[in-house]
């Protein structure tokens, strides 16, 4: 069918604009796409073919299947008894049920509905049509897409929908120009043909990209920004937006040529290390990746000058920038650690760098084409100016050569041919170019405005910042990236071919790839729909591979995307879930064609685990157990050889880091997930010591139930019984109150009133640790842990009765060790421990500074090659910060200024009584409704709550009884009291935590770095390598902490405008000393975190 006679069914009006026929020829444009839940839903007639049909779902939920006995839809539901929908209470007969399609859904209680927004059909359509165009998951080799561009052109002028709807369809545009990076010249070109009949509409859609775009700057949204920079070059490339004036393309990219040339000139005197402020990097990333589609376009136009200065900004950060990700900072992906050696030393590398890895920029011929020296530590901003500086160069040289420089087929640049063709205006004077779209003469104004807040977001979520968004306190930047090279000819011979892609070809190839997954990743917002699904971006991704010729083997390009994710730092464990199930989804979709590449991509990486992040390795160990658990633990048997004989030749050599600690936690991760019996069939032999024993809960008390051994409660007489007793109410879910009061009561073997001690004699909350052995040993009775966090969440309030000192939660993790063995207890259940010490630190039922001192140990040698510990501290550092969040989120709605420095006295203040605010200077803080002008009237209902309330918190405080009545002042005057003192809590317990950890961590590298020899002042070669172990694993926790804390300071000095500085680690002169000292070991770079720190 051709493109007429489809445009005959868009111009009819009425309820022929939804097409529901699919077209056997070109591209299916008018196939009606409904939205259901986030998806598309396609309404191919009512055929059934046996497999999905009718109403099959992209990301929806109403997948019917035909044919096979659980929907039989073969025609009429109502035909015959066995083609019914069986509904819940309809019974299932003619159409009773509520599963039939058009019945209507109940919501979960939980859940309101969502009211849908009434679109015109013809603006609905006309989102589908943009959609389509261009949309290769959806094209064959029969389709004409420089045909197709033309007619829909052609069919919006002719329609009139343009001057019916213009604000709905602009508005459809710049969201497409937002987030269809394939798309984006496709509908650049589509749009400058209907410039040449609607100007108007054009003009509409010029001012709202430039509204868009400074909205995307202001938020940070480089991704978007970027996309929308590529839309305007597209349309001056098709001589539609102009190039020179107000508001020209030359005028957009001015501010970050300025931004970056300035910074550029502020660190001239340092040639070798360039250090790029968050907000240079993003304007360098964003001038470069959009250079390398608007140099033909500015060369073309007399934008040499231009160009020079831009090639002359983008060669000194090719020459001397410094990636985040360098090798020899504390912001690498790799090992920070390296031990002195003067013979191996090079001038202008960090020590050790070049054992591996070679480090810094790779260093390309003058044509940009030929790779000379490979730098396999770069990132996305790197990479983006070295494209952009080889395309300037190759344009500059066709115009000196008198030859016009082709734009690559992939760039998909079909404006050239309209122009030829002469649809659109070649030069001044032809029809339609006198009127060029800009973004107007305030542009420069407005970017002053709106441009403070760029590099906002990179500032958390780089490298050596904190996230602002991400669950924990650790988030990757969606554009400032890692690159390295997984899949080289010099690793693999098997990687041989994929050097048919010159480096642009790659560069465009990761560009579409990222973006494809960046806006196709499936989210599910907050009212529960789900936007996007996996079987979408897996199709999508896939259809990048049309662009470039046959036999690129994208598919390498496209897993080398997604490992160097899963090893990026920091951690966003959100988007790391998504990678590992786009994996697995890309070797179901293709099993021919990637499972080969993932493995190869692996072994690639495995080889790289001595040199890495302890992090990136725990992080590589994670999406690897996922694969293997959802693949039924397969893995080719020859790498599992190899992998084998490297742990043991490591473990020879006394290294517990690197290959060792991988396997020893892929090996317990797919422990705890498959039968034991079937991993012990899949691994190797060699690694069956690593399956952690299935160690049930050892609750000592209840021995003649399996518990063995001495328990810190052991010598309290009678303690046994009382356990039984204690257990049977707990069973019979007695209430948490009554709980209480019997442990208040109960006295085993004590006179009434006697306090029990330790077996040393020291205090002990013997009544907490009885209570928790006992509410963990009922809920090991159920195979699901959230019966166990539920008892701990219920029985809560007595537990916390009991743990009033910090040697109280101290007491509760020698409990939780004994029950579950310990961390660094290789017969214990380290999975369980971790699991449980991190409910209870977000309960606050362990104290994290507590915690701290348990699990940082500088002298332990066992836990350095310990994945258990490693995420144990991983938990004690996000709990941290996430109190300290909260309390000051808590703290800044009741108003007032905040103040978090190191003037602010932490010290515990008593509750002020009534008609102390005068006195306390508190009123100054409260709102303003709260200070005398407006009272807060409670009903009666309220009243009786709140009298309950106070009932049962003096119910053990006969002096508090009378006290149950509170003034609404009173009542805000406790709130306030409530909130500073748990801010303060907060502070110093994160503060306790950061000086724990630091000082262990640096007595850690110390130590591996030869500082401590022993007694003979000598180290062997095994005693050697286990301390360069243990070092590097300091190192990256080292990372992690300042990059937690110090990312915590900044976050809420600019997320609550807070005055003065944010002190959650400890005073500046403090962190000041610590990182000079850290300066001087093992040659750690710490002058970013100095700058950094120093600027909070």
């Amino acid at each position: 069918m051709s493109w007429e006679q489809r445009n005959n069914d868009y111009d009819r009006r009425g309820n022929d604009r939804n097409v529901n026929r699919n077209n056997e020829g070109g591209l299916s444009i008018t196939k009606s796409f409904q939205n259901n839940g986030g998806g598309y839903r396609q309404n191919n007639d009512n055929r059934n073919n046996g497999g999905y049909q009718n109403n099959r779902g992209r990301g929806g939920n109403d997948n019917y299947r035909g044919g096979n006995g659980q929907y039989n839809n073969n025609n009429n539901y109502n035909n015959n008894n066995n083609n019914r929908y069986q509904g819940g209470r309809g019974g299932g007969g003619g159409g009773g049920g509520a599963n039939r399609p058009d019945a209507p859904k109940k919501l979960p209680g939980n859940m309101m509905p969502r009211k849908e927004e009434v679109i015109p059909t013809s603006v609905q359509l006309a989102h589908q049509i943009m959609t389509r165009l261009g949309d290769f998951s959806a094209m064959t080799e029969q389709d004409d897409l420089y045909a197709n561009i033309k007619a829909l052109a052609h069919t919006f002028v002719n329609v009139g929908d343009l001057k019916a709807y213009p604000a709905e369809i602009s508005d459809l545009v710049v969201k497409c120009f937002s987030q269809l990076s394939v798309q984006t010249p496709i509908l650049a070109s589509m749009l400058a043909l209907i410039h040449t009949h609607e100007p108007e509409f054009t003009a509409l859609v010029a001012d709202k990209l430039q509204t868009r775009y400074l909205q995307a700057v202001a938020q940070d949204e480089v991704v978007v920004a970027k996309l929308l920079l590529r839309a305007v070059t597209c349309l001056s490339g098709a001589l539609t937006f102009a190039v020179e004036g107000n508001g020209g393309l030359v005028e957009i990219l001015t501010p970050l040529l300025t931004g970056l040339t300035q910074e550029l000139a502020q660190n001239a005197d340092n040639t070798k290390a360039l250090r790029l402020s968050e907000s240079a990097q993003a304007a360098a990333y964003l001038l470069s990746s959009t250079l390398v589609w608007a140099a033909p376009v500015l060369q073309s136009q007399g934008q040499e000058a231009f160009l020079q200065s831009a090639r002359s900004a983008l060669e000194q950060i090719k020459t001397q920038y410094v990636s985040a990700y360098a090798l020899g900072g504390l912001q690498a992906v790799f090992s920070a650690f390296s031990p002195v050696d003067e013979d191996e030393e090079e001038e202008g590398g960090a020590v050790g760098a070049n054992r591996v890895l070679s480090v810094g920029p790779g260093v390309y011929s003058a044509a940009g084409e030929t790779l000379l020296s490979d730098g396999s530590a770069w990132d996305s901003l790197w990479e983006s100016a070295v494209q952009a500086l080889a395309v300037i160069d190759a344009v500059q040289q066709a115009t000196a050569a008198g030859t016009i420089f082709e734009v690559p087929a992939f760039f998909n640049a079909h404006w050239n041919a309209l122009i030829a063709e002469g649809l659109l205006p070649a030069e001044a004077g032809s029809p339609g170019s006198s009127i060029k779209l800009s973004f107007g003469a305030t542009f420069a104004a407005d970017w002053a405005a709106h441009s403070v807040g760029l590099g906002a977001k990179a500032a958390h979520c780089h490298p050596s910042g904190a996230c602002t968004t991400a669950i924990g306190s650790t988030a990757s930047s969606t554009w400032l990236r890692l690159r390295m090279n997984i899949f080289d000819a010099s690793i693999s011979p098997d990687c041989a071919h994929t050097a048919a892609l010159n480096p642009l070809q790659k560069y465009a190839a990761l560009t579409y790839l990222e973006d494809v997954f960046t806006f196709f990743d499936p989210v599910i917002n907050e009212d529960g729909t789900k936007l996007g699904s996996m079987e979408l971006l897996t199709t999508h991704l896939q259809a990048v591979f049309k662009l470039f010729p046959a036999g690129a083997h994208l598919e390498y390009v496209l897993i080398e995307l997604l490992l160097q994710i899963v090893l990026q730092q920091p951690v966003n464990t959100a988007l790391g879930t998504s990678v590992f199930r786009l994996i697995l989804e890309l070797c179901r979709a293709a099993p021919q064609v990637f499972p080969p590449v993932v493995a190869l991509g692996a072994n690639t990486i495995f080889q790289l685990l001595p040199d890495l992040d302890s992090g990136s390795v725990l992080e590589f160990g994670r999406w690897f157990s996922f694969h293997l658990i959802n693949t039924q633990l397969a893995w080719p048997a020859h790498y599992w050889a190899f992998w084998v004989s490297e742990m043991q030749e490591a473990l020879e050599n006394g290294q517990e880091h690197g290959i060792p600690l991988f396997l020893r936690f892929v090996v317990e991760k797919i422990s705890y997930a498959a039968i034991p019996d079937k991993v012990r069939v899949s691994v190797p032999p060699e690694l069956h010591s690593l399956i952690p024993a299935t160690t049930p809960a050892n609750c000592i008390l209840f021995q003649a139930e399996g518990g063995t051994g001495v328990s810190i409660l052991s010598h309290i007489p009678g303690i046994a019984a009382e356990a039984r007793h204690l257990r049977k109410l707990i069973e019979e879910k007695t209430d948490p109150e009554e709980v209480g009061d019997w442990l208040e009561e109960v006295s085993p073997g004590a006179s009434e009133g006697m306090e029990h001690y330790s077996a040393s004699g020291e205090p002990f909350c013997w009544r907490g640790c009885l209570l928790l052995q006992v509410l963990l040993h009922v809920g090991a009775q159920s195979s699901a842990l959230s019966a166990m966090v539920g008892l701990l969440d219920r029985y809560s309030e007595p537990l916390l009765t009991h743990v009033t000192a910090e040697e109280h939660h101290l007491d509760l993790l020698a409990m939780l060790a004994e029950v579950y063995g310990g961390p660094n207890n290789a017969s214990g259940n380290g999975y369980m421990y971790h699991y449980l010490l991190d409910e209870m630190m977000r309960r606050g039922q362990i104290g994290v500074s507590a915690a701290a001192k348990v699990l940082v140990d500088a002298q332990s040698g066992d836990w350095r090659g310990n994945p258990t510990v490693y995420q144990c501290v991983e938990s004690l550092l996000d709990r941290s910060t996430d109190f300290v969040r909260a309390a000051v989120a808590q703290r800044a709605l009741l108003g007032g200024v905040l103040v978090l420095d190191e003037s602010l006295d932490l010290t515990p203040a008593a509750q002020p009584a009534e008609g102390d605010m005068e006195v306390t200077g508190w009123v100054s803080l409260l709102p303003s409704a709260t200070n005398g002008e407006e009272q807060v009237d409670y009903d009666e209902e309220m009243d009786e709550e709140r009298e309950e309330g106070n009932r049962k918190r003096t119910r053990r405080d006969p002096d508090q009884a009378n006290d149950t009545t509170m003034t609404g002042q009173d009542e805000e005057q406790s709130t306030l009291w409530a909130a500073e003192e748990a801010l303060k809590a907060a502070l110093r317990n994160s503060r306790s935590v950061y000086s724990t950890v630091t000082t262990s961590l640096q007595a850690a590298i110390v130590i591996g770095g030869g500082g401590s020899a022993g007694e003979s002042g000598e180290m062997d070669e095994g005693a050697a390598n286990s301390g360069v172990g243990a070092a590097v694993t300091a190192c990256s926790l080292l990372r992690r902490t300042l990059r937690v804390f110090h990312g915590t300071e900044r976050h809420l000095a600019h997320q609550h405008q807070v005055p003065g500085a944010v002190v959650v680690s400890a005073a500046m002169e403090k962190v000041q000393a610590f990182l000079q000292q850290m300066s001087s070991v093992a040659g750690i770079d710490t002058s970013r975190w100095v700058a950094q720190i120093a600027a909070r």
